[in-house]
């Protein structure tokens, strides 16, 4: 993706999660593919629709990934962790990340005019940091 600035075309990215999850994929496919003598099997590389509405997983098996995908003999999964230095990746087989809260909040605010903030209830103030 590219945009213009200052009369030039310079190259851009969305940066979100999304983006690292589709890089980890296409990274491991590199790496196992380049290891491909040195296992055999089925290796399924998969990412998970609606990972932050915690509701991709049910949804995806709802819609029958077991009957559409084989059993894997490798499943590798991997996921942005804000905490983790740069540079650092962390290992571990079995069941990891699996538990997840979201809680919906909604403000409501009353609109107004420029010239009278102090008339309105303006949402975005009580959102510090969204």
């Amino acid at each position: 993706m590219t945009a213009q600035r200052g009369g030039g075309t310079v190259p851009v990215m969305h940066a979100c999660g999304h983006d690292a999850h589709v890089t980890f994929l296409i990274g491991m496919a590199k790496v196992m593919q380049g290891l491909k003598d040195d296992w055999s099997g089925t290796l399924i590389l998969m990412a998970q629709a609606a990972e932050e509405l915690v509701e991709g997983a049910a949804a995806m098996v709802q819609n029958g990934l077991y009957q559409r995908v084989p059993t894997p003999d490798y499943l590798i999964s991997a996921h942005v962790q804000p905490t983790s230095t740069s540079g650092r990746i962390g290992l571990r087989s079995g069941k990891r990340m699996a538990g997840t809260d979201q809680l919906d909040v909604t403000f409501y605010g009353v609109g107004g005019h420029g010239w009278a903030p102090h008339v309105t209830i303006d949402p975005v103030v009580m959102t510090p940091g969204w």
